[in-house]
Order: structure tokens, then C-alpha cells, then sequence
């Protein structure tokens, strides 16, 4: 089961869970109740921007249409990039939570 690390400043300490593979990062925020601010919950409005870090990284990995194009139009990633059907998951990039699917790996997860 992998564990997921909250790592913010507003948490005194990191918060750790563990996680189901498959299931939604935001699902995971939600029940761990750390301060990521988050409104829909479904990719659309740009809120729940996360960084992720894990052992596997970096590496090339499929990236949502709608994960692409909400980035896109709230300015965070340029025409070539929102091209592209993979993204190189590197601890510098945003990602959303919301968009995000637990896999067999640990997490560490900053805002």
C-alpha cells in the first residue's frame, strides 16, 4: 500500500496515509484534511496544483487532455507542451490533484 507525504508550511509536521493504487490524489487530500485549497474536483478550475516526488521520477508518463488544457489556459505551460500525450513527471512540475491516480509507489507531495 503506498504512503502519501503532505509536505506544506502550514502543517506543523508532514501528514502521511496510506493510499489505495488507483485512487484519486484529491480523494487522498480530502480524507488526510490538510489546508490544499481545492473547489471542483474534476480538472477544470486550476486549484489543487501539487508537486510530486517519488522514486520512479523522472520518467515519462500519460497526461490527461483536460489536466493539458486547463493548465494551458490558466497560463502554466506554453502550445507545445499541451501538444504533448506524456509528460516527463518531474518533482519541478505542477501537476493536479485532482488529476492525479496513486500508483504502487510512495509519494511525497508539496505545495
Amino acid at each position: 500500500m503506498p504512503r502519501i507525504t503532505f509536505i506544506h508550511p502550514a502543517l506543523p509536521e508532514p501528514k502521511i496515509l496510506d493510499a489505495t493504487p488507483g485512487e484519486a490524489l484529491i480523494d487522498v487530500v480530502r480524507r488526510a484534511e490538510v489546508p490544499l485549497y481545492w473547489r471542483c474536483g474534476h480538472g477544470t478550475c486550476c486549484a489543487c496544483q501539487v508537486r510530486i516526488t517519488h522514486a520512479q521520477q523522472p520518467r515519462d508518463t500519460p497526461w490527461p487532455r483536460k489536466e493539458r488544457n486547463v493548465q494551458a489556459r490558466h497560463g502554466l505551460i506554453d502550445a507545445a507542451t499541451q501538444a504533448r500525450d506524456t509528460i516527463d513527471d518531474s518533482p519541478e512540475r505542477w501537476r493536479l490533484a485532482c488529476s492525479l491516480i496513486v500508483g504502487e509507489e510512495d509519494w511525497e507531495v508539496r505545495w
